[in-house]
């Protein structure tokens, strides 16, 4: 992988945490709401139960509940792919050494063995 890459794959990640970090303080907003519909269903009167405005509001806290799920599901899955993408630049990162700490250890047996002229081509 060439530096170009790796420096893509660099801003990407970067930009996949910022994404992570906005829909956390989304994910915050949408989690207090539904903490809030949930109370108020949960607390509703008794002569409420069985009426179709108890139904509304268990509907309500139900979806917010999903909503809930739905963000961190979301924020799971981007942490996923920041990780693959970090990884695959640690990976490429080792490769290119090794490959340079390689080339040297060539180098230095040629020149040991008198095979320079290997090198030059």
């Amino acid at each position: 992988m060439d530096k170009k890459t790796r420096l893509e794959l660099g801003k990407l990640s970067a930009e996949i945490k910022s994404m992570i970090d906005r829909i956390g303080e989304i994910q915050s907003v949408i989690s207090d709401i539904a903490d809030t519909e949930r109370e108020k269903f949960d607390n509703a009167p008794e002569n409420l139960q069985g009426t179709d405005k108890y139904s509304e509001m268990e509907d309500v806290a139900d979806e917010f509940d999903s909503l809930k799920d739905c963000f961190c599901d979301a924020i799971s899955n981007l942490e996923d792919i920041k990780d693959s993408i970090d990884n695959v630049s640690k990976i490429a990162e080792v490769a290119k050494k090794k490959a340079e700490y390689l080339i040297e250890k060539f180098k230095k047996a040629a020149k040991e063995y008198n095979l320079e002229k290997l090198i030059e081509k």
